[in-house]
């Protein structure tokens, strides 16, 4: 997924990098390119959160008997990849 940088000049001369979709999700840098680095790092650390509470939102179905799983041999034959 990608998101809008929207970027500020602060008057004691920072620089903040803001993702207006993301409340909070903003950082401060010496440079533009800095600000933007920092807030880029913030965003894989969120997608990779997202990740795994994803992750973990399949297991629980699973336990619980909402999500039933397969053998990866179904599988690639339900996908005409068995070769």
């Amino acid at each position: 997924m990608s998101y809008r940088i929207e970027f500020e000049r602060e008057d004691d001369g920072r620089w903040i990098a803001d993702i207006p979709e993301l409340p909070g999700v903003m950082a401060y840098g010496s440079s533009k390119r800095e600000a933007e680095s920092k807030v880029q790092a913030m965003l894989e650390h969120i997608e990779w959160l997202d990740d795994i509470d994803a992750a973990e939102s399949t297991l629980e179905n699973i336990r619980t008997g909402r999500s039933k799983t397969i053998s990866l041999e179904t599988a690639m034959k339900k996908h005409s990849l068995d070769g």
